[in-house]
């Protein structure tokens, strides 16, 4: 099919799509935009067209994916309000101040320095557990298993702090 043929067939065959896309979703500014997409694709893609007689089939195909795309998008990407935004300044990355908050949160319930250090090193700054062991003067099994030790603790302590944190919302005494 020559650039030309596939322009006619667009001529003719445009705007009869969009209406049939309108129909299912009831929006035109979409459907013009999709069918509009399929057409763009077809056309770069035109070269991979067997039969000159399954453009339409073809580009409805095209369309079709596209519309579910949409659809799918939409579902995962929920439209914020205005209320749901908060004024932030450019190039902060709240996720890293969140991270930051929770490591240092986790930290203080390291009981002594060496703990910390040990944590801080291997777990925020990513240093091989080797270099560690050695800058620490211990093996690196050594390293291994006082990690473990401070993870299981650290777990406990947390879900302590998360208990009485929670009955204490509550207005209860005891702590389980």
């Amino acid at each position: 099919m020559t650039p030309e043929q596939f322009g006619e067939a667009y001529s003719r065959n445009f705007e009869p799509m969009v209406r049939a896309f309108t129909q299912r979703d009831g929006r035109r500014d979409k459907a013009e935009e999709i069918v509009q997409s399929a057409w763009v694709r077809g056309f770069e893609r035109l070269d991979q067209l067997r039969d000159d007689r399954a453009l339409l089939p073809w580009i409805r195909q095209i369309a079709g994916n596209k519309r579910w795309d949409d659809i799918r998008s939409r579902q995962r990407v929920r439209q914020l309000e205005p209320e749901d935004v908060i004024a932030v300044e450019p190039n902060v990355n709240l996720v890293a101040i969140d991270a930051e908050r929770d490591a240092d949160r986790i930290l203080q319930l390291c009981d002594d320095e060496r703990q910390r250090t040990m944590c801080l090193c291997v777990y925020i700054h990513e240093s091989p557990t080797a270099v560690v062991a050695q800058d620490m003067g211990i093996s690196s099994q050594a390293l291994m298993s006082r990690l473990a030790r401070t993870r299981r603790v650290l777990r406990k302590k947390a879900r302590s702090v998360t208990l009485t944190k929670a009955v204490s919302d509550v207005g209860v005494q005891r702590v389980f």
